[in-house]
């Protein structure tokens, strides 16, 4: 008898996906691209663009076993190549505001890619950077990374990214705005780097200690509780993460790692962005003012206190509550006297008054 063989999520398919190269032309210059399809392609999960360092170039593929877990997760694989830089290579133009825009250039990509496959717009798209791709995935992914001393970085690809960027700007970093409206997911960001990373030389006691000392200060910085980081442990890496402050993401440290690039990244960047469903938050700092006043469901940030939507109008927005007059005490039996009164024996005397006699005849008095 024949058991038919159940293939685990987690395992590589026994059919072989497709890579390809293809080229677009955009700015007036042909960029090249390639693509990995896997062999699940009519159910695909998603699509997840690899960005190579700064020298690199799109056979950073192979460090990041595109393919492998293309097939184990159903993603579609992009990995394109930067901006020629003088000599060999590529590098991605992450700061000249006239230069290439590459923000711009990978969109360009995935609406190609997307269209091609069929790739839903519900489903993941993903970027995952090292060096210098670290800084255009946090770009598109309208990330600040700068205050976090991390060589990789994973983002939820956002629709509205743009160079240079003026999406950002959650409280990561102490870069706060007025109002901040937009489709942040859960598990929004994926941060890691080697701990013998010469990005992280420079801080102290330790490069470690520093920076897990900087995460602790980006969760201050974020208004977010004061609480310790829970921690994943896997093959040669610890991963940070705080409960109650989700647009940091995760910070994963590798061990014996320096300024390289390890296979478990791939799924590990794939499985934390892609883990929880996208979250409408629209939160507001202090001080904030709507034109019609807000109201029971405005949402505050973190320490900006509550909606106040009465008083005049510079009120009407979330801080500080206005102190809360004290409730008025029990009205008086309508059948007592007040105090100076003229009263008799049978009557009844408010505020703990007696009806006693003395000059000028029995009134309610205070004893």
């Amino acid at each position: 008898m024949l058991v038919p063989l159940l293939l685990s999520p987690l395992l590589p398919r026994l059919v072989a996906g497709i890579w390809t190269t293809s080229q677009i032309d955009f700015e007036g210059n042909t960029r090249s691209y390639k693509k990995y399809v896997p062999s699940s392609s009519g159910v695909n999960s998603g699509l997840m663009v690899f960005l190579h360092g700064q020298g690199g170039s799109f056979d950073v593929s192979s460090d990041y076993q595109v393919d492998k877990y293309a097939e184990i997760f159903g993603f579609v694989g992009i990995v394109p190549n930067g901006t020629p830089m003088g000599g060999s290579g590529y590098e991605w133009n992450i700061d000249i505001e006239d230069g290439p825009n590459e923000v711009s250039f990978i969109h360009a990509v995935i609406e190609e890619v997307a269209t091609t496959h069929n790739i839903l717009a519900g489903t993941p798209k993903i970027a995952l950077g090292f060096s210098n791709g670290a800084g255009l995935s946090s770009l598109l992914g309208c990330y600040d990374s700068s205050d976090l001393y991390v060589a990789h970085v994973g983002v939820q690809i956002k629709s509205n990214a743009d160079f240079p960027s003026t999406c950002g700007g959650f409280g990561v970093g102490g870069k706060r705005l007025r109002r901040r409206d937009s489709t942040v997911n859960v598990n929004s960001t994926w941060n890691a780097v080697g701990d013998q990373d010469f990005f992280i030389d420079s801080l102290e006691p330790t490069p470690v200690e520093g920076l897990l000392n900087q995460f602790l200060s980006l969760r201050d910085a974020s208004g977010c509780l004061q609480e310790d980081p829970s921690e994943t442990f896997g093959a040669g890496f610890t991963c940070y993460s705080y409960a109650s402050c989700p647009e940091l993401g995760q910070l994963c440290v590798y061990d014996n790692t320096p300024h390289v690039i390890r296979e478990s990244m791939t799924p590990n960047a794939w499985a934390y962005l892609s883990a929880s469903g996208v979250q409408y938050n629209t939160c507001y700092d202090q001080g904030w003012m709507p034109v019609d006043g807000c109201s029971e469901t405005t949402e505050c940030c973190a320490g900006e206190g509550q909606c106040q939507n009465s008083g005049p109008p510079a009120k009407r927005g979330c801080g500080s509550p206005s102190p809360t007059p004290s409730p008025p005490g029990p009205s008086p039996p309508q059948d007592c006297l007040p105090i100076g009164e003229k009263c008799s024996d049978d009557s009844i005397c408010c505020d703990g008054s007696v009806c006693d006699k003395g000059q000028g005849g029995k009134k309610c008095r205070n004893l």
